[in-house]
């Protein structure tokens, strides 16, 4: 009987306060195994194009699961064919596009060879970008009128509002350098060990809708990445034969509507040879939002952290004896830039309500990154710094934090896969499920070769 009335009383406060109710919300509530799959593809290509329409091609099913089962997706796609939506899309393919035509080469291919609308594509592939200026509450451009006219572009523009749009709980990131003890006729430090950890944590609609590809394009780098499908490789991880990087989401307060997008970012890190060019590539001036990321050269050990953001607005955090190892989630502690906290969310606690004889109770929860990341960085720094990629993969794996943990069996948050990797060894390993557990899906060794400088 008195789980009836829980029941019941559930059903009414829910009716009552809508999104604000969520009583049983718990970050480990079913600890199932994640057991993520990942398909590997190979797209050998002559051009850009062909690299495009091969990875649309092996990855329809994919990106038409992933893109069905995204009401996320579907909206964005429904309000970029409005006038104002698609006037904020023009923007930022007319930028984008203006900088990276190579690229939007490769959109085109993987439009053709899944058969998904272009625009769709570009939905996927600029889903962050687009998300900020999405229209809700707090922000009221959301005419659908066709009657408008080009005349009207500029008056759009100057009324857009980013939106309130708060992105999920997202991924965790180790740097480390490891030095053999200094002897009194040493005058450097010595570099013995380097490696690198990433859990990549995304929503449940993008459970089993990624992908590793092994890629080379005449005339370019060769190189392995790990993607989204339907959307540019990429803005998780991947390398080549001269460097290695990983990327994780920050928001920044005042995006740029048109700027460039992070995909396209990641995408160009694919192509460089040294880590400066690549420190170049990730803070390049006009950018739409931001973002975290973990560079690295393979034979020389030399590696950074990256905090980037609009207007060209940068940190970078060089790995060195006095600051050997750091850990990343999804705030920036580097960069003094204004970012989107948590807003708070309520709900009722209706077993005191009912069950203690008190009025109720209202309980304030934060949900999205920023909280998370505070939890996630709070533990790693009581984890302590980890000895080599052992022991950073065990605590990618810690769980010690019930409601916030590293790593994430949802039900709103997963751990997809975790990457790890041994640059000193030219090897790396992508995990399933927990990778305290060591489930190996992929591991490789990369033909390391030595930085180009230009």
């Amino acid at each position: 009987m008195a789980k009836a009335v829980v029941l019941l009383s559930s059903l009414l406060f829910q009716c009552i306060l809508g999104d604000y109710f969520d009583p049983f919300s718990s970050q480990n509530k079913t600890k199932q195994k994640n057991n993520n799959r990942l398909p590997r593809i190979t797209c050998k290509s002559k051009t850009h194009y062909d690299f495009g329409y091969c990875l649309g091609q092996q990855t329809e099913m994919l990106i038409k699961e992933r893109y069905n089962r995204s009401t996320h997706f579907q909206d964005l796609y429904a309000w970029v064919n409005t006038v104002n939506g698609s006037i904020i899309l023009n923007e930022f393919l007319t930028n984008n596009y203006n900088k990276y035509p190579d690229y939007f080469e490769e959109l085109y291919g993987i439009s053709n060879g899944s058969n998904v609308d272009l625009t769709i594509v570009y939905v996927m592939t600029l889903d962050d970008e687009l998300s900020y200026f999405y229209p809700n509450d707090s922000n009221v451009n959301t005419t659908n009128d066709n009657n408008n006219n080009n005349n009207n572009n500029e008056i759009i523009m100057q009324g857009i509002q980013y939106s309130n749009y708060k992105h999920p709980m997202a991924c965790s990131d180790y740097l480390l350098h490891n030095y053999a003890p200094r002897t009194p006729t040493s005058k450097y430090h010595k570099l013995i060990d380097y490696s690198m950890a990433h859990n990549e944590d995304n929503i449940p609609e993008c459970r089993n809708v990624t992908y590793v590809v092994d890629a080379a394009i005449e005339g370019g780098l060769s190189f392995v990445t790990y993607s989204y499908a339907g959307e540019l490789p990429t803005q998780a991880f991947g390398y080549n034969d001269y460097i290695v990087f990983t990327s994780n989401y920050v928001h920044p307060a005042n995006p740029v509507v048109g700027g460039i997008g992070r995909n396209f970012v990641g995408r160009n890190l694919l192509d460089t040879t040294n880590l400066q060019e690549a420190m170049d590539v990730v803070a390049q001036d006009g950018q739409c939002g931001g973002h975290n990321y973990q560079i690295a050269e393979w034979t020389t050990g030399n590696m950074t952290g990256a905090e980037v953001a609009y207007d060209g607005l940068h940190a970078f955090t060089l790995i060195t004896p006095s600051y050997n190892w750091t850990f990343h989630a999804n705030r920036y502690i580097h960069l003094n830039i204004s970012q989107v906290e948590d807003e708070e969310k309520v709900f009722v606690d209706l077993y005191n309500f009912f069950f203690w004889g008190h009025f109720f109770f209202l309980i304030k929860k934060k949900l999205t990154s920023w909280y998370s990341s505070e939890h996630r960085e709070e533990r790693a720094a009581e984890l302590g710094r980890p000895n080599g990629l052992s022991d950073m993969l065990n605590d990618l794996g810690d769980t010690e934090d019930e409601e916030y943990p590293i790593y994430k069996y949802g039900p709103s948050d997963y751990t997809l896969h975790t990457f790890g990797v041994e640059l000193k060894n030219c090897s790396w390993t992508i995990f399933g499920d927990n990778p305290k557990l060591r489930h190996v899906i992929y591991q490789g060794s990369v033909q390391c070769k030595t930085p180009i400088t230009h």
